[in-house]
């Protein structure tokens, strides 16, 4: 160990954000003040022949190297820490914990614009507060303008600041009256950071609907531990209003001005809670998912980050945000697969999330209408709170399940009469559709007829997946690919045939049958883009899609009124798998 030779704590141990095991050490230049030099900001360094971005772990006075080997700092990126020291925490547990490379943790934790060195500013969302008058004058002054009226009410009854993108919601011209109201003096513009102050419980918004006997038992548990780390396991049957025990607990938590981590196990799943949430929320509401640009990335983190945003909505990759108020953390589908990462860093969200809560002291609700066996044994090993709703709100009921036995019936791409008959029924009646297959492409093998070679991933040594529509065959596993060929790569013999189906194959049947515009396919080939996802479910919510076919991407958490039939397709290969977790998955798709 060398120690600096002045009294100064002048040497910077570093995360660099490159895939080496190690931390590394750097001198301080003269020209930098210490006391910008705090964890969590970012630095530029050299590194070998180039510079990289990193970010500080610790300032101190040794080394394990010899001063006059350390290389000086570049600059000093950051004012301010961007990650806190709690983040710092959560984010050595984690490399430590899973093997990975603290540099690269840290590179999870950062937007790509912030990763690449870049000074970003947040673009503030306008807020509006009611001013003195506004607070004073009755609303019945406003009574011949019925629309600022409503809207002056409404801010009262809310008693905090209003975001601008919570007006459009609340009316496509809100903006518009409340530039009225503004120039009459009853509102006036604030910093959206004003928007998680502590506000009284009468200014809590809550919803017309009552909650039944075990939702409101559900709110009333984990209210009652809002300032200490619970496990709770919120086990809801379909239909029985969990996201309705989701929205009273956030109000109570904005209520004490902290914020709020939603994880949701798909990207398909954010635009619906985001509807949900702006309609009943004032506070500025944060989206993070890969589906996003890098700039509303950054922006998203940014706001969540400066404290202005109240909600964080985002798949597991938000886990990583930096939420300096975090008082609640919600992990909706709790059982869902997607929450673990299979590439890179092989991280469970659920299980990090559970660790996050305990180290920020803060509560944590899974919450699943068939939760996974781990959940439930830790709910009988009592370190979960079990909290139950088993009646479906309104006069919902359950459904009727049909199983088909297809050893005698003809299979026509993977479809069988009875089911069409079904559909053509359903479709018939003006009513919809959903078929689920969880096999994405057009067949899940290629082989040839005459020698028997079947087309392997020479990455993975498994079957690759036919693609027809882009003409190419491509593995599902570490996305390899090349253009599929004419003739055999074994014997050249030209007769390649497609075996079994995928989403895709069943596609083009029901295309021939009802038509290009009575069909959607949503997967990960067809909806590749945010927009790619709202049109086709703004075609289903119009009715103009009678027939929607898709993978485990459409399975979760999405309402469609005018569905009266389910049929899910090829559904034993769910249980003839290597991974021991698939006759459960199957169990809680069905």
């Amino acid at each position: 160990m060398v120690k600096s030779s002045q009294n100064s704590r002048n040497i910077l141990r570093v995360a660099v954000m490159v895939p080496l095991y190690r931390l590394f050490d750097y001198k301080v230049a003269e020209a930098f003040e210490a006391d910008v030099l705090i964890p969590g900001i970012r630095l530029r360094v050299p590194f070998g022949n180039s510079s990289k971005i990193g970010v500080l772990l610790e300032v101190g006075s040794d080394s394990d190297w010899a001063l006059d080997k350390l290389k000086v700092v570049q600059d000093v990126l950051d004012t301010k820490p961007l990650l806190s020291v709690d983040d710092l925490d959560f984010l050595t547990w984690v490399s430590r914990y899973y093997h990975y490379p603290m540099g690269e943790v840290v590179s999870y934790a950062l937007p790509a614009l912030l990763r690449q060195g870049r000074q970003v500013k947040l673009k503030q969302d306008q807020s509006f507060r009611l001013t003195t008058l506004g607070t004073d004058v009755s609303s019945m002054v406003l009574a011949r303008s019925p629309r600022q009226q409503a809207l002056l009410t409404f801010m009262k009854q809310e008693d905090r600041p209003i975001a601008g993108s919570a007006l459009r919601v609340w009316h496509k011209d809100g903006k518009k009256f409340m530039t009225e109201l503004m120039a009459k003096g009853y509102v006036e513009l604030c910093d959206s950071s004003a928007m998680l102050t502590k506000r009284p419980e009468t200014g809590v918004s809550v919803a017309n609907v009552p909650l039944t006997i075990e939702q409101q038992q559900a709110v009333d548990r984990v209210n009652e531990s809002l300032d200490t780390y619970n496990a709770f396991l919120l086990d809801g049957i379909t239909g029985s209003g969990k996201t309705e025990v989701y929205m009273r607990v956030i109000d109570a938590v904005i209520s004490q001005g902290k914020q709020v981590l939603v994880l949701l196990p798909e990207i398909s799943l954010t635009p619906q809670i985001e509807s949900r949430f702006r309609q009943r929320f004032s506070v500025a509401i944060a989206v993070s998912h890969s589906g996003l640009t890098d700039s509303q990335r950054c922006q998203s983190w940014l706001s969540v980050q400066h404290g202005h945003a109240g909600i964080l909505l985002g798949t597991r990759s938000a886990l990583f945000n930096s939420i300096p108020r975090l008082g609640l953390i919600i992990v909706d589908e709790e059982h869902d697969a997607s929450f673990k990462q299979q590439e890179r860093l092989r991280f469970s969200a659920r299980d990090m999330a559970l660790l996050k809560a305990k180290k920020r002291n803060i509560p944590i609700i899974l919450g699943s209408a068939t939760p996974s066996l781990e959940s439930i044994s830790n709910v009988l090993n009592g370190r979960y709170q079990k909290l139950t709703l088993t009646q479906r709100i309104g006069a919902a009921v359950l459904p009727t399940v049909k199983l088909l036995d297809i050893r005698n019936q003809r299979l026509v791409d993977g479809l069988s009469g009875p089911l069409m008959d079904a559909i053509k029924k359903t479709v018939a009646r003006g009513e919809q559709v959903i078929l689920f297959l969880n096999r994405r492409g057009f067949s899940p093998a290629v082989m040839c007829h005459g020698c028997g070679w079947v087309a392997r991933c020479p990455r993975c040594d498994v079957n690759l997946v036919l693609h027809k529509k882009l003409g190419v065959l491509r593995c599902h596993h570490c996305d390899y690919q090349h253009r599929k060929k004419q003739q055999c790569e074994a014997c050249g013999c030209a007769e390649l045939v497609s075996l079994g189906i995928g989403t895709e194959r069943v596609e083009r049947a029901l295309v021939e049958e009802f038509g290009q515009d009575r069909v959607v396919r949503i997967d990960r080939d067809s909806v590749r883009h945010r927009n790619d996802l709202e049109v086709a479910l703004a075609g289903i919510h119009s009715g103009q899609a009678k027939v929607i076919l898709g993978t485990q991407m459409l399975s979760k958490g999405h309402h469609f009124e005018n569905v009266t039939l389910v049929g899910i397709i090829d559904i034993d290969s769910g249980l003839f798998s290597v991974d021991y977790h698939a006759p459960e998955r199957l169990a809680q798709l069905i």
